[in-house]
């Protein structure tokens, strides 16, 4: 087993260490205590023997050596070790090192420092929930660590339920750029009795800000609607733009009216919010701007939550010159689907632009019916090995002897990922 290896191994290293490699013998000892499930019993002679390695002229003996130590348990050599630990990982450490996973009398003393220590002590205080003080984790919480750290802080702070550290995450959170906040949002529900005790002392927070992370923290959606429609214009949507995933907040705000008074300002908020909250009560309002403001999001709006009575609105914008609007649109169709949409997008298929019929088949695909089953087989020789593609996609999903038929001249495709895909549709 595991300790009879470590035992007879640092026997023989402390028997016979002048005539044995260094390199490979302490570098096998190391993977060996690292592997067991309790740190051994102390031996002082084998740990003086080791502290010795540490400055051996060989970085890989030293390194070694820092590894067995770190993994036998607490001993002075800890912070020797350490340094050599992390100066073997440099600035971007990717994993809690074996030798450290026991290690949770250490978990303070990593927070305090920075770099890949502060790092291993978020990963040491997540694996080990309640072996890293709040103190601790209060002051660690810095902008200085690298992105990948952001789960390891997230799941140090899961178990951590304290008035120390609800202020510093306040601010951590506060403090990060717009994009990443998103995983901190849970902790923020999570810490919710503390947080709300925090934002009552903190006058200096803005209106916008202290909004967001009550919305966040789960205060009523009226009393959050009623102040967002106080804010001036601009702090307006600064705010729904960080809430269009809360549709008990979209769907309250008064939309018809903004949309009226000032529809350049409010029609992309507006879609997106729509779209982020699955708010289908929002596209007769929307649809109806589509023809005055034919902005992407209205597109995307009106694919992503299915608006067939948008489709006749989306076909005339086909002939706007603006050729990202247009293959948008072609996408969206697809989306859509519908007799209406389908038929646009067979009539785009034939374009003699390849772009726009392999655009228009692969939306075609996406809501075909077993009515245009007969459109894709007729396609099966088509020049566009995409477009090949889209048939075998369809025809597969529909398995009439026909179809069959089709897909098997598609098997012997000169392509290779259209013919793999027609055989595999056929044995399915």
């Amino acid at each position: 087993c595991g300790e009879e290896t470590f035992r007879a191994l640092s026997e023989h290293w402390l028997r016979f260490q002048d005539e044995l490699d260094t390199e490979t013998t302490i570098g096998l000892l190391a993977h060996v205590v690292e592997g067991l499930p309790e740190p051994p019993p102390s031996d002082p002679e084998l740990r003086l023997s080791l502290a010795e390695r540490l400055r051996d002229p060989y970085r890989a003996v030293r390194l070694s050596a820092a590894r067995c130590l770190l993994a036998l348990g607490p001993g002075p050599e800890d912070a020797e070790a350490l340094h050599l630990l992390a100066d073997s990982v440099g600035e971007e450490p990717t994993i809690l090192p074996s030798c450290l996973s026991r290690r949770t009398d250490l978990a303070d003393t990593l927070l305090e420092r920075s770099g890949a220590w502060r790092f291993w002590g978020f990963l040491s205080a997540a694996k080990h929930p309640g072996s890293a003080s709040p103190e601790s984790l209060a002051r660690a919480l810095t902008h200085d660590e690298p992105v990948e750290s952001l789960d390891a802080i997230i799941e140090a702070l899961r178990e951590i339920k304290s008035p120390v550290v609800a202020g510093a995450l306040l601010d951590f959170y506060l403090g990060l750029p717009t994009e990443e906040r998103v995983g901190l949002e849970p902790i923020l529900e999570e810490q919710r009795d503390h947080l709300s005790a925090v934002l009552k002392q903190r006058k200096d927070l803005p209106e916008t800000e202290r909004l967001v992370v009550q919305a966040l923290l789960g205060e009523p959606a009226e009393d959050i609607v009623a102040r967002i429609v106080e804010l001036e214009p601009a702090e307006r949507v600064e705010v729904i733009s960080r809430l269009e995933g809360h549709p008990e907040v979209v769907r309250q705000l008064p939309w018809t009216t903004w949309l009226e008074e000032d529809p350049e300002r409010y029609v992309e908020l507006a879609a997106q919010s729509a779209t982020a909250s699955g708010s289908r009560e929002l596209l007769p309002t929307l649809r109806s701007l589509l023809d005055r403001f034919p902005a992407p999001d209205l597109v995307r709006a009106a694919g992503e939550l299915g608006d067939r009575e948008a489709v006749p609105a989306l076909i005339r914008l086909l002939d706007a010159k603006n050729p990202l609007l247009f293959v948008l649109i072609i996408e969206n169709l697809g989306k859509i689907g519908g007799p209406e949409a389908r038929q646009q997008l067979q009539t785009l298929a034939a374009s003699e632009e390849e772009k726009i019929a392999r655009l228009a088949y692969k939306a075609l695909a996406s809501c075909a019916t077993e009515e245009d089953d007969e459109f894709f087989r007729q396609a099966i020789e088509h020049q566009d090995w995409l477009v090949r593609l889209s048939c075998v996609d369809v025809l597969g999903r529909f398995t009439r002897k026909r179809n069959m038929a089709a897909l098997a001249q598609l098997a012997a495709d000169p392509v290779a990922a259209v013919a793999e895909r027609a055989a595999s549709a056929l044995e399915g």
